[in-house]
């Protein structure tokens, strides 16, 4: 089962913080926590100071809290103790941006927001059981007592749990992308179930990998990566869409071939069946969807990925080809760098997938 978390934006109409690209990373790099970007709330810009007090009421004024696990309210004021987030309320913690231009001109904001997000997610996990310390209340008692416990660095030691007194060191713990042994003991006493610890890392690693500054090589991969990510996303939103048009509620029967079916269920399984079994499908198992049950030439009236080639022997190359690029990219022991050209043929690819006219 997903947990499912909301991200509001609050502030000034003039704020652009990409909230949409965040959820996209953080989605596109696991299925467990779900990312969704909530109707943003315009304040008046003539208020500079909000409180923590008064941020929370008007949010809980507007939304309904039981319809997301998590939410995190993301604003552009100086928080109350000069702190990036805070821990929870409730089930709601507050994340600013403010003065982050002044700390960093190197790392975007939105992966400073992605590093408190998963701190907090974290703790949400760790305390189930106990939610008091997983709160800001709790959080501010060991700080006033100057405690440093396993969770909760003071001395920054590049660890997801480094307090940062000094700002400037979110930077290093960003960067190092780490949870020391010690807390990672807490993980393993807390019985973290092995789907959340790696869904957790898979997180990290996206905001750590986009930290790295002056590495064109990273930020290359990095691209082709999630352009590829969003390729598949898009070729699959797309193919059932057809197959329910054209098979209605029988589509997954009749539209999936038996071996690709098959797969998909195991994996499903495998995967203590979250989501649907459509998500398991890979990137070479979408254009055998497409070219043996969909039919090619009623796909070709609807022309849904417009101006792919006529031959079925060029479409089965075209996803062989990305799907080679794809895993060399996905294991970073290989070292692989994309090249220009394969940059220009990923682009190509999402145009031809995603144009409108």
């Amino acid at each position: 089962m997903s947990i499912k978390i909301g991200l509001i934006e609050f502030g000034h109409e003039n704020r652009d913080l990409k909230i949409p690209k965040l959820c996209y990373i953080f989605n596109g790099v696991q299925n467990i926590y779900q990312f969704y970007q909530e109707e943003k709330i315009f304040v008046d810009e003539n208020k500079t100071n909000w409180t923590r007090q008064e941020i929370l009421n008007l949010v809980r004024e507007k939304f309904n809290m039981e319809s997301r696990d998590l939410f995190f309210i993301i604003h552009e004021f100086e928080d109350d103790q000069f702190y990036f987030a805070t821990n929870l309320f409730g089930k709601i913690a507050l994340c600013t941006t403010h003065d982050w231009k002044n700390i960093s001109t190197e790392i975007d904001v939105l992966y400073s927001l992605g590093s408190s997000i998963i701190q907090i997610i974290q703790y949400y996990e760790i305390y189930k059981d106990e939610p008091y310390k997983a709160s800001q209340e709790y959080m501010e008692i060991l700080y006033a007592e100057g405690k440093d416990t396993n969770l909760f660095h003071l001395a920054s030691r590049g660890c997801l749990n480094d307090f940062c007194q000094n700002k400037k060191e979110k930077i290093f713990r960003i960067r190092t992308g780490d949870v020391c042994d010690e807390c990672l003991a807490i993980w393993e006493e807390k019985n973290i179930e092995s789907e959340k610890t790696d869904a957790l890392f898979e997180l990290i690693e996206a905001v750590r990998v986009r930290s790295v500054v002056n590495k064109a090589r990273i930020k290359l991969r990095a691209y082709c990566r999630e352009q590829i990510a969003f390729i598949e996303q898009g070729l699959h939103q797309k193919l059932v869409q057809q197959l329910k048009e054209k098979y209605k509620k029988d589509w997954w029967i009749k539209g999936i071939p038996e071996n690709v079916r098959t797969n998909a269920a195991t994996r499903y399984e495998l995967h203590k069946c979250i989501g649907e079994k459509i998500d398991y499908t890979n990137l070479l198992d979408l254009p055998k969807i497409w070219i043996n049950k969909l039919n090619y030439s009623w796909l070709k009236l609807k022309n849904p990925f417009n101006c792919f080639p006529d031959s079925r022997n060029k479409i089965e190359d075209l996803f062989g080809k990305l799907n080679d690029i794809r895993n060399l990219l996905v294991h970073a022991t290989r070292e692989f760098n994309p090249t220009k050209e394969d940059k220009e043929f990923v682009d190509e690819i999402a145009k031809k997938i995603f144009k409108t006219s």
